[in-house]
């Protein structure tokens, strides 16, 4: 099999691989190769199935939970339904560092979103309430060693760019909750 996966041989994989799961179902390392190949494939929707399953078979360890939710988000673009997915792993594990780092992750992609349509190049205050949020996540995900270094990194960022200051605080003064972005009404409910 590693012969046609490193020849780019992606049907040979799956055909190999299909053999290979039907006598042994429970082998995950077999049924990973086989979301790559049908990722290779672009075969979406069949590699999330599959980490379904996997899921299924393993469902206290969130890793896979979190890489159905990152197809959802990379691969479809689908940003509510990554964020119910990534959810659902911390719900395993509150601690897992990779679901807290997509979860922040997917609060800036919406803030990024929400920002190009506003036609603005600088968060407002909407965009900084929002981003607390994000920090908030990144420092959750800055308490697990694997996802730590990314996580300080990008929770530096956020936190001295898309945060509230002491102004913004003065200026709109009671308001803690996105007035004018519609966007954000959904991603809301994840605040801490």
């Amino acid at each position: 099999m590693k012969f046609y996966e490193d020849q780019g041989l992606t049907d040979k994989v799956l055909e190999f691989v299909d053999k290979y799961i039907a006598l042994k179902p429970d082998d995950i390392d077999a049924r990973l190769i086989k979301v790559d190949a049908l990722k290779e494939t672009n075969r979406i929707d069949d590699a999330i199935a599959e980490l379904d399953n996997i899921s299924k078979m393993r469902p206290a360890d969130p890793q896979y939970i979190v890489a159905i939710a990152e197809m959802y988000f990379i691969e479809k673009n689908n940003l509510r339904r990554a964020m119910t997915g990534v959810q659902k792993a911390r719900g395993v594990n509150a601690n897992y560092g990779p679901a807290n780092l997509m979860i922040a992750n997917i609060i800036v992609e919406v803030i990024d979103n929400a920002m190009e349509r506003k036609g603005i190049s600088a968060p407002d205050y909407d965009d900084k309430l929002v981003g607390e949020i994000a920090v908030s996540y990144f420092v959750d995900a800055s308490k697990d060693p694997n996802t730590k270094s990314e996580a300080d990194t990008r929770e530096n960022f956020y936190r001295e760019n898309y945060t509230r200051t002491d102004a913004d605080k003065f200026m709109k003064k009671g308001v803690e909750r996105p007035e004018n972005t519609p966007e954000y009404d959904w991603i809301w409910r994840y605040k801490k």
